[in-house]
Formats: structure tokens, C-alpha cells, sequence
């Protein structure tokens, strides 16, 4: 008997873990017979429970990422002979959800979607679908996607043989963030790459042979240049300028902050040039990550032809007037 007791307090546990807050608890073997999905995209605690989160970029240098959902269809119990579940788009489950969640996700049109698997086959006495339903962004309609937070409800519509479609985990939902920034894009190789020029140099003597500009070239986050704080302090802006050797397609910009110290650079502008005399600017940036050895990146608009780009540091966090970098890059497209 105290076995037992046991068994089925395990089993209750069991299904808690799973439930949703309606009264339909069924996500072990034993309970009445139901077809269901359950995917969690996530080991964090606070994770949505059958939510796939995925992110397609769109930068002037292409697109990146891609936007899947693939999972299989699941059973309670060992199914009595073999059955097929299907799945459809159901757009209208999405203001409720963002209701719920607190979120503003809006819809993805269906002619941008695919589904390479509408349906899921359970093999008679298996509790799990060897095949999935797999619903992918359409490849060829991202660049017509705007940016921003999708989400796209994939319901259990309906199953063959004499099981019935759970009430209450019927849906996996993709969420699709489409969004304009380098994050996975390559750096350049700085090969024949030099430093043109700088605003100033602190004195060796003072950083323990470090501070150099052409540190920033050197590929070591330890080194980096260092402004002149000593004997003098010299006042922003500061800027350092890279001779790239050649023209290129620049398509943006790239560097990484001192390992320590208070002086990363808090707002900035860059310019670029094909002679090193005449110079334009081609974006400014606010409110620059924070932290040693932290890494920025940014795109530009458009790509632009130059030789030289010069990053101009107009203001520090921490008060400070002077400011120093361990690394610069850039983002190139020659192809």
C-alpha cells in the first residue's frame, strides 16, 4: 500500500511539472488519451514553455540566421495502431498570447511561411512521433519581412484514430525576431593594415611600454592605445585613424574597449576617406557599451567606398577626458 501511495505521488508530481493551470492534467502515461505538443526552447527557469525564439538579421552585407520550428507530436500513452496528427497557422491566438505575456508581437502573413511537414506520424505503440512538423520563414520573403518581433501560432488541428487533441497544449509557437546588426558578421582581415595617425599618445613610461596607437592592430585585448593623461590631460575629441592599404567596400565599424580602467568611450563618430584628406562623416553612436574588453559593432547604412576610417571619441563614461581602445576592425564587402 505505501508503494502505491508512493507511485502516485510521484506521478502527481510528475504531471504538475507539465500542466498548464487548467484542470487538464495528462502529460504522463496512464492519464485519458490525448495528442499534444510540449517543447521548451529554453533550460532557464523563466523560459515560456513551447515558445521557439530565433532571430534572421538583415544588414547591408545580406542576410543571416533563419527562422525554423521543428517538433514532433506527442501522446500520452502508447498509441493503438499508428496515427497522424496535422497542424495549421492560427494567426488569431496571438493577441491573446501577447495579452498574457505582456509582449507586442504581430503577425507574419502566410505566403512568408513554409511548411516542409504539416503532419506527424505516432507509430503504434510509441508515445512520440518519429518524424515532425517543421515550419520554417520562407528564405526568399525575408527581405520583404519590416523589422521587428513576430509570432506565428502552430496549432493542433486535428488526429486520426480514436484519441482526442489536448485543450490546453495544442500550440508551439515560433517567435521570429528580424533585426539590422553585426552580431555573428566576420571582421576583416587587417592584413598590410596601419595606424595613419592619432590624436595623442600617452608616454610608455607611464603605461608600462603599453598605450602605443598600433597596439589596436596587434590582435591582443591585453595592449590597447591610451590618450595622453600625463603630464597634461588632453581633452576629447580624440580619434585614431586606420589606413586600410586599399579602397574597399567599408560596410561598418568595430572595436573593443580597454581591459580596465573607467575612460570607454561614451559617444563617437566616424568619418571615412579615399585619400586620407578628404573626409566624410558617415554615422555617430550614443551611449557605447560599457566595460573592459567589451566589443561594439555597428553597420552602416549603405555601403561606402574608402582607404581610411577615423573613429572620433567625444565624450567618456566615468568623467573622464581622456580614453583609450584595445582593438579596431571594420566590416568589409568586396564581393
Amino acid at each position: 500500500m505505501k508503494d502505491y501511495i508512493k507511485l502516485l505521488v510521484v506521478l502527481c508530481l510528475f504531471g504538475s511539472v507539465f500542466s498548464s493551470c487548467s484542470e487538464e492534467h495528462y502529460n504522463f502515461p496512464g492519464d485519458s488519451g490525448k495528442i499534444f505538443l510540449r517543447e521548451q526552447s529554453s533550460n532557464t527557469v523563466h523560459s515560456i514553455a513551447n515558445v521557439i525564439n530565433s532571430s534572421i538579421s538583415k544588414t547591408i552585407l545580406g542576410v543571416s540566421g533563419e527562422a525554423v520550428a521543428a517538433f514532433p507530436i506527442r501522446s500520452t500513452m502508447p498509441v493503438n495502431g499508428s496515427l497522424t496528427a496535422t497542424c495549421e497557422i492560427d494567426n488569431s491566438l496571438i493577441e491573446s498570447f501577447n495579452a498574457v505575456h505582456g509582449t507586442e508581437y504581430v503577425s507574419m502573413s502566410a505566403d512568408k511561411l513554409i511548411f516542409e511537414n504539416q503532419s506527424a506520424t505516432i507509430e503504434n505503440g510509441q508515445m512520440v512521433s518519429v518524424d515532425q512538423i517543421v515550419v520554417k520563414v520562407d528564405p526568399e520573403k525575408v527581405l520583404d519581412l519590416d523589422f521587428g518581433d513576430y509570432l506565428v501560432p502552430i496549432r493542433l488541428v486535428s488526429v486520426s484514430g480514436d484519441m482526442a487533441v489536448s485543450s490546453n497544449w495544442n500550440v508551439v509557437y515560433l517567435h521570429v525576431s528580424v533585426v539590422s546588426d553585426a552580431t555573428g558578421v566576420p571582421c576583416a582581415d587587417r592584413t598590410g593594415w596601419s595606424v595613419a595617425d592619432a590624436s595623442s599618445v600617452i608616454d610608455p613610461y607611464y603605461e608600462g611600454n603599453n598605450g602605443a596607437a598600433e597596439n589596436v592592430l596587434d590582435g591582443d585585448y591585453s595592449t590597447y592605445w591610451q590618450t595622453e593623461w600625463t603630464p597634461v590631460e588632453v581633452e576629447p575629441p580624440h580619434y585614431i585613424t586606420i589606413d586600410m592599404g586599399k579602397v574597399n567596400n567599408l560596410a561598418g565599424v568595430q572595436y573593443v574597449s580597454r581591459n580596465h580602467s573607467l575612460d570607454w568611450p561614451k559617444t563617437m563618430y566616424v568619418e571615412v576617406s579615399t585619400d586620407g584628406t578628404s573626409w566624410e562623416k558617415i554615422a555617430e553612436y550614443e551611449d557605447l557599451p560599457q566595460g573592459a574588453n567589451v566589443e561594439f559593432r555597428a553597420l552602416f547604412d549603405e555601403l561606402v567606398e574608402a582607404r581610411y576610417f577615423r573613429l572620433t571619441i567625444t565624450e567618456m563614461y566615468g568623467g573622464r577626458v581622456y580614453t583609450a581602445l584595445a582593438e579596431v576592425n571594420a566590416f568589409i564587402m568586396n564581393n
